[in-house]
């Protein structure tokens, strides 16, 4: 069994997508960038699937 661990989840919000950036919980951990996405629910839901 895996043990879960925390995902930091960045969003920066504009009025037609959101850009997306994540980072795990470690020090050593580097910012990645996942892109830009859209602003409708089902544009976030899909992210939030492919981050888990």
């Amino acid at each position: 069994m895996n043990k879960d661990s925390p995902l930091f989840v960045g969003l920066d919000t504009h009025k037609s997508s959101i850009a997306v950036a994540y980072i795990g919980e470690q020090r050593e951990d580097t910012v990645q960038n996942y892109g830009t996405i859209g602003t409708l629910q089902r544009d976030i839901d899909r992210m939030v699937r492919r981050l888990c």
